[in-house]
């Protein structure tokens, strides 16, 4: 994430973070819902794999790492996002 600024949603945000990762191989791990993301702010780790390109239903799970992803709401209604690698 390049840190220009708040994001309007919490998809926008994760949209810009699965770029990120596919350029390096890799993707999510579960399907993502809004259900997981409820609220003016809060904190989810989330499961990562490693991407095939042979067979694009059988991804690598990373057992060792995971996207720490948060967020907070802010008066003017921006979201304000961390997100790393753990």
């Amino acid at each position: 994430m390049d840190g220009n600024g708040p994001f309007r949603t919490i998809g926008e945000a994760l949209a810009e973070i699965g770029s990120i990762l596919s350029k390096h191989g890799v993707e999510w791990d579960a399907t993502l819902n809004a259900n997981l993301f409820r609220g003016n702010s809060g904190k989810r780790d989330l499961d990562i794999a490693m991407s095939n390109a042979t067979d694009s239903m059988s991804p690598t799970q990373i057992n060792n790492s995971m996207v720490s992803f948060s967020w907070y709401e802010r008066e003017s209604g921006s979201l304000e996002i961390l997100a790393y690698l753990s």
